[in-house]
């Protein structure tokens, strides 16, 4: 199979693109994070920066829990062509507000019934500042998915960068300007929330321009239902994958305290930048599976050959960032070095993990993202009961032991389910085969030769 009858035949070249533009985006992203956790540990301290990780918690998790996998059903309706943007928008807005209301009254009760325990050592005051970040961010990720499903990359991505850039250029502003604390630097997290939210309609306009008008009345609650029905069972799966994503920050933080949280925070950061290529692959996938829920062949090529590339691509990324670790972790201070320990641990799981995506939005694709849920409660059980056991024994290694041993038992029985669907050998989800090789350097000829001539052009 030649580069471009593989494209032809499995749209590899437009993926291609869409997630060349992705993953450059999301590496300014990253960058810009990156950045921010630095500054953010040089201005404020670890205890600061832990103080800033667990204020934002509350609100990042009211997203996940409250979401309702809107986002996802989104991008899979209108993938397969089912609506249009103006529809998607009505029912989401009139979603949104909904959920906004129960989120910020379940908020309250929270930060001041329950927010000392939940949450020692972070002033209820910042808590209520974080708290405010949830309805601009939760109403951003609606529009963002409409992007999506359009396939249209260059505004989405435009849209990662301003996010990220925005709360960067404010905290720093606050912090080697005015010399500011953790407070102020919520503060201006929730603003950049909002103007990322503005720069997102001015995105999405064109798309809610173009749609047809006589249609929203009679459609828009009729999509509002299809989208609550796709979207809880895809919902379950992503609270429960959050769990798995933030549980240990949770528990080292409740069992060690804030200082240490902050350490074990940065291998977090670190560890689940691995996870780039993977985010990157999965965004630019879910609608082209979607797209394709007319060719079943096609899709059941296309699946396990970037379920490979991907899985072999973060290993090679993890093997690098490992041994580097204990100079990576040099960049927050001094107070940072255990931040490697911990890492090395996470690794393993984070590439595991970084498989588990592809295959888990081929199911959400197939209209089958009850799968996704089953299998990331069972894990989160074990995550938790992992965490419980192996902290107060290990510390924050502890930790991180449990979070591996959660996403490999998650990728192994993500593999095996995927056998309903393919009689291909669950090893070759993981192993690349030769046919692989071959693409991959006919493609990368065929880049050469382009990009050359572009110069003698």
């Amino acid at each position: 199979m030649s580069a471009d009858s593989g494209s032809r035949g499995l749209g590899l070249k437009r993926l291609g693109s869409n997630a060349s533009m992705t993953f450059v985006a999301n590496l300014a992203a990253a960058a810009i994070g990156f950045a921010l956790s630095i500054l953010l540990t040089r201005g404020l301290g670890t205890v600061g920066l832990g103080t800033y990780a667990l204020a934002l918690l509350l609100p990042n998790t009211m997203v996940l829990l409250l979401e309702f996998g809107i986002t996802y059903a989104n991008v899979f309706h209108i993938g397969r062509g089912d609506v249009n943007a103006r529809e998607v928008m009505r029912a989401n807005l009139w979603i949104w507000g909904f959920v906004t209301a129960i989120g910020l009254a379940a908020a309250g009760v929270i930060i001041y019934v329950k927010g000392a325990q939940w949450f020692p050592g972070i002033p209820t005051a910042m808590m209520v500042v974080a708290v405010f970040s949830f309805p601009p961010n939760l109403l951003q990720f609606y529009c963002r998915s409409i992007l999506q499903g359009y396939q249209d990359f260059r505004r989405y991505n435009y849209l990662t960068v301003i996010v990220q850039l925005t709360t960067f250029v404010l905290s720093a502003v606050l912090i080697l300007g005015f010399h500011l604390g953790v407070g102020a630097v919520l503060g201006a997290f929730l603003l950049g929330q909002v103007l990322s939210l503005l720069f997102t309609v001015v995105a999405l306009a064109p798309y809610l321009k173009d749609a047809p008008k006589g249609e929203v009345r009679e459609h828009w609650w009729s999509y509002g239902r299809h989208a609550v029905s796709y979207g809880w069972k895809q919902h379950l799966g992503a609270v429960a994958a959050f769990v798995n994503y933030r549980v240990d920050l949770f528990f080292v933080n409740l069992m060690l305290g804030p200082a240490t949280a902050g350490v074990y925070y940065i291998s977090i950061q670190l560890g689940e930048s691995m996870w780039m290529i993977s985010k990157v692959v999965s965004t630019v996938l879910l609608p082209r599976l979607a797209e394709l829920h007319d060719e079943e062949q096609t899709r059941l090529e296309l699946t396990p050959l970037i379920t490979r590339l991907v899985f072999c691509f973060t290993l090679a990324c993890a093997v690098v960032v490992g041994l580097l670790s204990p100079w990576i972790v040099r960049l927050w201070g001094p107070e940072a070095t255990m931040a490697a320990n911990a890492l090395v641990w996470l690794l393993p799981g984070i590439v595991m993990g970084a498989a588990t995506r592809i295959v888990a939005y081929d199911f959400s694709a197939r209209g089958k993202p009850i799968y996704n849920s089953y299998l990331s409660i069972v894990v989160m059980v074990i995550n938790v009961i992992a965490n419980v056991i192996l902290i107060p024994r290990l510390g924050m290694i502890g930790g991180a032991i449990s979070t591996t041993i959660a996403y490999t038992a998650n990728s192994v029985a993500t593999a095996v389910l995927y056998r309903r669907f393919s009689d291909l050998p669950t090893w070759k989800l993981f192993v690349m085969q030769r046919e692989d090789f071959v693409l991959l350097g006919e493609a990368g000829s065929l880049a050469i030769k382009r990009f050359k001539g572009k110069r003698a052009g």
